[in-house]
């Protein structure tokens, strides 16, 4: 979607992170996203997982400031996790509009593959 297609009711994302380290986000809204700094023992893991699956809610505030982080589905490792998890903490999520034009907090549940 580009900037122009923005869907301000989509509470789901979904994310590849690749090999390389780049980070494709797919939701409805804006978002600024950082890539996790993985370290090696997690970058391992990750090898040695194959194609992962890391299942987060993601609470953001009004102004789209990530405050709260839950990890609902492990990756299969916790040093993959963790380095996400801390990485989403710096993300921005673009903050829907409540029934009177106000900004308003959100709940992104967020789905990010590793391949």
């Amino acid at each position: 979607m580009g900037d122009s297609e923005i869907d301000p009711f989509s509470r789901q994302a979904s994310v590849v992170i690749s090999p390389g380290g780049r980070v494709d986000a797919r939701f409805g809204r804006k978002v600024k996203t950082v890539r996790p700094r993985l370290t090696m023992s997690a970058q391992a893991d990750l090898v040695g997982l194959g194609r992962t699956r890391l299942q987060l809610r993601v609470n953001a505030d009004a102004t789209g400031h990530v405050a709260r982080v839950e990890i609902l589905s492990s990756s299969g490792s916790v040093d993959v996790d963790l380095a996400t998890q801390r990485a989403v903490y710096e993300w921005w999520f673009q903050p829907p509009l409540d029934a009177a034009g106000h900004l308003k907090a959100d709940v992104i549940v967020c789905s990010i593959d590793f391949l």
